[in-house]
This record gives C-alpha cells, structure tokens and sequence, in this order.
C-alpha cells in the first residue's frame, strides 16, 4: 500500500477502512485505491494540538490488528515484520551475550586456586 504525504493528495478519495494506535494518538485511513495516511495529533504549546499528516507507519507501533482490520496491511505482513523483529532481537540479545561472557571470562580467568593452596 503506498503513503500519502500530502493532504491535498487524499482530497476526493474514498475511505475504505479506519484504524486508530493502541496510544489513540495516530489514526491511519486506507483509501480504495490501495493507499494510506497516518494522521496524529501533535501538540504546539499555548495552542490546541494540531493534526498533522504522518510520515511513516511503524506496523508493529501502531497496533497490528487495527491495521490489519482496517485493511491497511495483511495478517501475513505483520507475520513477517514480527519474525524480522524476533530475529533482530534474538541477534542483539546474543551479541550481548557474549559480551558479557567475554568481559566475566577475562575478569575471573586465572583466579582458580589450583590443588594444594
């Protein structure tokens, strides 16, 4: 599904689905001709919060059911950013890992008291 950018590009568009973030500060609207905007409240100090026209869709921010109900993305989409999400954390978690390991190694290598001592 391609993004809007600009306002003025979803004047005239019919709206096909309606999703709203799990933090009620984003709404995305999917139009039927497959394309999409993100429009979230912003604040301004001293002034009422401005709606303004959202860059980007992070899916999994967002809430994936909504999205998917909505019509703006597929079960089998947010099936693949979960399993890319998995293995990107499952990859830092190791990377962690070992260097904790290292670090604990270098620390108490050698201070094993041998026999007799």
């Amino acid at each position: 599904m391609d993004m809007i950018y600009k306002i003025d590009d979803a004047i005239g568009k019919t709206i096909r689905g309606i999703a709203m973030s799990d933090n009620e500060s984003e709404v995305a609207v999917a139009f039927t001709d497959d394309t999409a905007c993100v429009l979230r409240a912003e604040a301004v100090e001293g002034c009422e919060p401005e709606i303004v026209l959202g860059a980007c869709l992070n899916v999994l921010n967002f809430g994936a059911r909504s999205l998917v109900e909505a019509g703006i993305v597929t079960r089998e989409h947010v099936a693949e950013l979960v399993r890319e999400e998995d293995e990107k954390r499952l990859a830092e978690q190791e990377a962690y890992d070992r260097k904790t390991y290292e670090r604990l190694r270098k620390k108490f290598e050698g201070t094993q008291k041998t026999g007799g001592e």
